[in-house]
């Protein structure tokens, strides 16, 4: 165990800095320099708790695979040989020679893939172990319920589709340009039935509803009906899902195509239809990893715990108030009480909702604000006091719809109705035609952050930024806290496992958020490294700015970051790992001399593997 301090290298170690620049001459990153197993498809990519099927692999590097990888447990796997796959001749450019080795793709890694009847519901995360280390991690779904395969023959018709019974699950596959593949089902009038794409590989998909027409010239005919989503939005769908009330009985067909038409023998994807309430359970995979600034975390009485547990110390922030607009259902997370007392000027209040909590003048903080936007144009308003030198941070959560269909607009304004600070993240733009300095903006974000300099009434409003929409799906959820001084998202830079090579050294890049005024350091504890592997601090940038350096208020709606690069150094003689090893990632903050609590930040599978060959 090691733990590296941002400040390690000082001038007392002249000798070591030296050493350690030595060794990061031969520093890699992942795939700089030998080829490194990447997996593109797995298929079939679902199978119902209590089933062993057989999928295959589809990728790079994978020869010679032996074993399964997965990151929960539940699923276990038997690597088998693959000469008896049929494989499809792959599609020759004008300029491939008749004869040429890469005209063949590489063969699939077959697997006998068995589910524990046990395995959590929703999606798993697996991969494969080669001679040249572990491959990335690909999705793959377990269900309750039975899975469907798509049929081999041609489904590019309605008259063709494919037979199915609601609920289903389908696992399908667009192997072809311009493929389009379609499932029938009969369906009574009054039914409320749920399409949904939960699972995709290669694969922007997108979905169509057929159904019988009125039209009495032939009862069998099939016209294109709209989701009610499509119904009340103008907004392109970002999602392949959507919802549908069957005003007559009939049969129906629900189409699967993707964008522009393109598809791969690695493009597939996963259909769940559903009838009112029964559809996949999905029940989220444990994660280390903490998400601080995104609309999708979710803001409970707990978060605030969560939050303090991330300080250096705690904090006596007062009891914690729930406000509920009186049109969101009075339903407190984690069994809080709801205060109800709203002013005078509600009941005819049109465009602003002003809802008053424990005193006249306004909120008790801290607080959490739950409404709905329910209408275009809907604006809604909270007013609390505040004090000179008061320091607030307010998170925001979009529980249903988000980004891009809901972007919330939270403004403080002042007694005089003028802006203080919003969660608008306005860039600067230096040149025009011009020469003229111009604000855009750039971005809505979930966090802002602020210091009062006047004592007063101020007021919360909440709208969406577009006017243009609103809904009983545009919920929101905003917590006004007292400023924690903490430390905040740690990102390793989209790196989840690491494939070291004996004799050589890898090194990992942590960026680090500090939160509302964090001075400290933060340092780093890495556990459960192979034998003959160590790890080194190297160079720290330290980033006491925002990370835009051109914004008009990059201190409010961002935090300052720092990167420290640790260096893991393999010796020559380490011995191979055959399987994976769990390492752990710590963060301690340092402030004042002491250490705060441990913070799990990752937990990373390792592997030594051979060294590669050397490059002339």
């Amino acid at each position: 165990m090691l733990v590296l301090e941002r400040k390690i290298l000082s001038r007392a170690g002249r000798w070591g800095r030296i050493a350690l620049l030595a060794l990061c001459g031969t520093c890699f990153t992942a795939g700089e320099l030998r080829a490194q197993p990447v997996i593109k498809s797995v298929f079939p990519s679902a199978a119902q708790q209590g089933k062993t099927i057989t999928v295959e692999f589809r990728g790079s590097n994978l020869g010679n695979a032996y074993a399964l990888w997965a990151d929960s447990p539940g699923l276990e796997g038997l690597v088998k040989p693959a000469e008896s796959i049929d494989e499809p001749p792959a599609p020759q450019s004008r300029s491939a020679e008749p004869n040429s080795k890469s005209a063949r793709p590489p063969q699939p890694v077959v697997v006998q893939l068995r589910v524990d009847a046990a395995a959590r519901p929703g999606t798993h995360r697996v991969r494969l172990v080669c001679p040249n280390g572990l491959s990335n991690a690909i999705s793959f779904f377990v269900t309750d319920q039975p899975v469907e395969m798509e049929a081999m023959q041609a489904q590019h018709t309605p008259k063709d589709a494919q037979a199915a019974q609601v609920p289903a699950l389908i696992n399908g596959r667009l192997d072809k340009s311009g493929q389009v593949d379609g499932y029938s089902f009969m369906a009574s009038e009054g039914d409320e039935l749920n399409f949904e794409v939960i699972q995709t590989q290669e694969l922007k998909p997108r979905l169509a509803l057929l159904g019988p027409s009125p039209s009495w010239f032939s009862t069998e005919r099939l016209e294109r009906h709209l989701f009610v989503e499509e119904r009340q939005s103008d907004l392109v769908p970002t999602e392949a899902r959507g919802t549908f009330r069957v005003p007559r009985a009939g049969r129906f067909v629900i189409q699967v195509a993707s964008l522009f038409g393109q598809g791969s023998v690695d493009s597939t994807y996963l259909l769940a239809v559903s009838r009112g309430d029964n559809a996949p359970r999905r029940v989220s995979p444990p994660s280390s990893e903490w998400h601080e600034r995104s609309f999708t975390r979710e803001i409970e009485s707990s978060w605030l715990s969560s939050v303090q547990a991330r300080a250096f110390k705690m904090q006596e922030l007062g009891a914690l108030s729930h406000v509920v607009e009186p049109t969101v259902a009075a339903a407190v997370p984690d069994g809080g009480e709801v205060d109800t007392r709203l002013s005078a000027d509600t009941a005819q209040a049109s465009n602003a909702d002003v809802i008053d909590g424990k005193s006249e003048s306004g909120i008790a903080l801290p607080a959490i604000l739950e409404g709905t936007i329910g209408k275009p144009a809907d604006i809604d308003s909270y007013r609390f006091n505040v004090r000179v030198g008061d320091e607030i941070a307010i998170e925001i959560e979009t529980p249903e719809t988000h980004l891009p269909a809901f972007n919330p607009w939270v403004a403080i304004l002042d007694s005089e109705n003028r802006e203080v600070f919003s969660n608008l993240h306005r860039r600067v733009s230096l040149f025009n035609n011009n020469a003229e300095r111009q604000v855009y903006i750039a971005e809505v974000v979930p966090k802002i952050v602020h210091r009062f300099e006047k004592a007063g009434e101020v007021t919360l409003q909440v709208r969406d930024i577009t006017s243009k929409y609103g809904d009983a799906t545009y919920r929101y959820r905003i917590l006004v806290r007292p400023q924690v001084p903490h430390i905040g998202e740690i990102s390793l830079g989209g790196v989840d496992y690491l494939n070291l090579e004996r004799g050589r050294a890898g090194r990992v890049t942590l960026t680090t958020s500090y939160e509302e005024g964090f001075s400290g350091n933060a340092t780093f504890v890495f556990s459960g490294l192979p034998s003959g592997v160590q790890a080194f601090p190297s160079d720290t940038v330290v980033d006491r700015k925002a990370p835009t350096q051109i914004t008009e208020n990059a201190q409010t709606v961002l935090a300052p970051t720092s990167e420290t690069t640790l260096v893991l150094a393999v010796s020559p003689d380490a011995p191979l790992t055959r399987m994976p090893q769990v390492v752990r990632i710590e963060c301690r903050a340092l402030e004042q001399g002491k250490l705060g609590p441990a913070l799990l930040v990752r937990e990373l599978p390792m592997m030594v593997v051979a060294e590669g060959e050397k490059k002339p």
